[in-house]
């Protein structure tokens, strides 16, 4: 760009002097016409920044709440889904030493997160019964 400026000079400065005044005043008023655009675009994109700003705020505020939901339920004793709750009793279960015998299966609960957890405990008594058996 810099060379076709030079050109462009360089064969203004052969011209009548006319001519490279109305050159120069073309060059002028391009580059004015540029910096009067530039606070424009400058506000449109300020604007597109602002906008994606505020959109990621009330996304971050949705998840914030579900959040809030999700820890009350929770605190509740709902749980989350998908997860599930602690066994009875407060301590968590341990798998018992080995040769000794396993303690029976609770029955299953109706509630299908507790059915998981029940299905997993018993698949774990029968892998501890084969242990032993061995």
């Amino acid at each position: 760009m810099a060379e076709e400026f030079f050109k462009m000079m360089n064969a203004y400065s052969e011209a009548p002097l006319k001519e490279r005044v109305e050159g120069l005043a073309d060059v002028v008023e391009k580059i004015m016409q540029i910096v009067l655009k530039i606070p424009e675009m400058t506000d449109t994109q300020i604007q597109i920044i602002t906008n994606q700003i505020n959109g990621l705020s009330k996304k971050i505020s949705g998840i914030e709440s579900k959040i809030g939901a999700l820890e009350k339920r929770v605190a509740q004793g709902g749980g989350a889904p998908g997860v599930p709750p602690p066994p009875p009793g407060g301590k968590p279960s341990t798998p018992p030493p080995p040769g000794s015998k396993p303690p029976a299966p609770s029955p299953a609960p109706a509630n299908p997160m507790s059915l998981r957890g029940s299905i997993m405990d018993e698949l774990k008594s029968l892998f501890n019964k084969r242990r032993t058996d061995d």
